[in-house]
């Protein structure tokens, strides 16, 4: 099983994770309301000001996801491994996370940590790599 073999598996994979990952977010934007109602009224208080906060982290995940969708189709990052491998894991783990925080009706605030972890890292070295690209007109591999 050589390199090429397992670059032609990572395309598609990081494809549908990072779409997973995007069905996921404009789900949880639409029914947005039962994930701020879900949170302690205690701790909590302004469901309006958690509300915004949620549709932003949304909106910002959304945009960033978008941002790597052109950068893998147009091909500026599609065969590069290491972005495969990281992309595939972070966008499949936010997928589950989502899908986790989607049957628990967990609170919407939990939603920052896999923000973090899931959207940003991924969306950080994709741009590594596009200023590796642009700036050294060579490839990182």
């Amino acid at each position: 099983m050589g390199l090429k073999s397992v670059q032609n598996g990572l395309v598609p994979t990081r494809f549908m994770c990072m779409l997973a990952h995007m069905v996921m977010l404009i789900s949880l934007l639409i029914r947005r309301n039962e994930y701020v109602g879900s949170c302690d009224t205690v701790l909590y208080q302004n469901v309006n000001l958690l509300n915004n906060q949620f549709i932003i982290g949304l909106s910002i995940s959304i945009g960033i996801l978008a941002i790597e969708l052109v950068t893998f189709i147009t091909g500026i990052t599609l065969f590069n491994t290491f972005q495969s491998l990281i992309s595939t894991f972070l966008h499949s783990s936010a997928a589950i996370s989502l899908s986790i925080m989607v049957f628990f009706k967990w609170c919407s605030v939990d939603f920052w940590y896999i923000f973090g972890f899931c959207s940003c890292i991924p969306f950080i070295f994709e741009i590594i790599f596009l200023i590796g690209i642009w700036l050294f007109k060579r490839t990182i591999n």
